[in-house]
């Protein structure tokens, strides 16, 4: 039907071939439980997923094309859709004409693959947040049976603005939905209650509708996160830095002023989405990938870090020292440490250099190691200790960032430059630990 959709769209604006292959491809979902794959028994390949970045557009796409086969095969009827709710008029019709009708538009959406339940002969309809009456032309608020609103606290974490504006935009909102004043006052008490629960104590009134429509303007927003500890006023610094980067007299005073740079704070997250997430870490520490506390397992040598070397998810130091200097060095591992001190053994017991260039330079896979036989070629013995300094979670599928890399370039910043190893272009490379959650990286199975 997507496709149907897609060449109804193509009569109308012309769409390319790469964009309907994007479209395509974005509808192919996977879904993982540990190491099983999920797949739909009816046509696996296929599904418009919940939150997806495009499902509302795909969503729209199909309805107008619904729409207009409504509109050509029943052009007596005013229909309208949003999402997967429609409502439609039509003027009095006999009885059998109405159940004639019903079942062709049921069988219109049957004939797409799609099912549909038909109310008819309503004179009071209730469409998403709205009571309608035809008879006596008037409208008001509506709610779902059971359904109490519930408003962010006054005392709550959450820019002054937007506690200040609550009450305002409730009563704004009221307002459209009800035909007048009388409508207003019936409703208004449940709101007040919502908001008296909340610690807003104050009185809602009726405020006319305007249809006053202002000139867009572009505006560039800057949206730092708000916390109510924080004492420093960062709005009043923001304007200040435009006011004195871009005067009157600057070239780009036009792009970037007091007039189209606003600031606006949003909100950090609540109480609840913070348990919630800290739950998620707890519970999924079982699984590969979280934190791991191991032992040891060294026969032949001593342990490098005092019988933690199975321990993943570890931000650790080297410390190199020879007859004349003392430095460190600071890296990570998602796996367990024992793997990632072998790797920068094997690194100090031989260097390479390019296949295709024999008279290059030697190639170095950290800068430990460079360090290390610059130290060796200078005739020195460098003795190393290995301590680990703290542990993080690394990369998930679908998170926003890896803390894993984070607490190293953090550790890596607090230390003294004179005695790191490391270089400071390190601090903006990419995170390592997303490739094998790409989809390049997942290899097809074979059933």
């Amino acid at each position: 039907m997507l496709l149907v959709a897609i060449g109804f769209a193509k009569s109308f604006l012309p769409i390319e071939e790469e964009v309907i292959h994007i479209l395509k491809h974005c509808r192919k979902s996977l879904l993982f439980d540990g190491n099983s794959v999920w797949a739909k028994k009816n046509n696996p390949d296929f599904d418009v997923t919940m939150g997806s970045y495009d499902g509302a557009e795909v969503c729209e796409l199909v309805g107008l094309f619904l729409l207009h086969q409504m509109r050509e095969k029943f052009p007596d009827i005013n229909f309208g859709l949003y999402r997967d709710d429609g409502l439609g008029f039509t003027t009095n019709l006999p009885p059998s004409q109405l159940e004639r009708t019903k079942k062709s538009i049921v069988q219109l959406f049957n004939s797409n693959g799609l099912k549909i339940t038909i109310d008819m002969n309503l004179k009071q309809v209730n469409f998403l947040d709205v009571s309608m009456n035809l008879e006596t032309d008037r409208f008001w608020p509506y709610r779902k049976p059971n359904d109490e609103p519930l408003y962010i606290n006054k005392s709550s974490n959450h820019p002054p603005s937007v506690l200040k504006e609550l009450p305002k935009m409730i009563e704004k909102r009221v307002s459209e939905l009800s035909c007048d004043v009388d409508e207003f006052v019936k409703c208004k008490s449940v709101y007040e209650e919502a908001l008296a629960r909340s610690g807003f104590h104050c009185e809602l009134k009726y405020a006319q509708p305007t249809n006053r429509r202002n000139r867009p303007r572009n505006i560039i927003w800057y949206n730092p996160p708000f916390n109510a500890s924080v004492k420093t006023n960062i709005g009043k610094i923001f304007i200040a830095l435009i006011n004195k980067h871009f005067p009157n007299h600057h070239k780009y005073h036009k792009l970037f002023n007091r007039n189209n740079v606003k600031l606006s704070y949003s909100c950090t997250k609540n109480l609840a989405s913070i348990i919630a997430s800290h739950n998620k870490k707890i519970i999924g520490s079982g699984k590969p990938g979280p934190l791991n506390e191991g032992g040891c397992n060294c026969r032949k040598h001593p342990c490098p870090v005092n019988g933690r070397c199975q321990t993943n998810c570890v931000i650790y130091r080297a410390q190199v020292t020879t007859e004349t200097t003392s430095k460190s060095y600071i890296g990570s591992t998602e796996t367990d440490f024992k793997c990632r001190w072998r790797n920068h053994n094997s690194s100090f017991k031989k260097r390479t250099r390019p296949q295709r260039f024999p008279n290059a330079p030697f190639c170095y896979p950290t800068s430990l190691a460079r360090y290390v036989w610059e130290a060796k070629d200078s005739g020195d013995d460098p003795n190393i200790n290995w301590s680990q300094m703290k542990r993080a979670v690394s990369y998930r599928c679908g998170g926003q960032r890896c803390n894993l890399c984070l607490e190293e370039k953090l550790a890596i910043l607090l230390a003294a430059p004179n005695s790191l190893i490391n270089k400071r272009s390190e601090l903006l490379n990419r995170c390592p630990h997303k490739r094998k959650h790409r989809l390049i990286s997942l290899k097809s199975a074979v059933t």
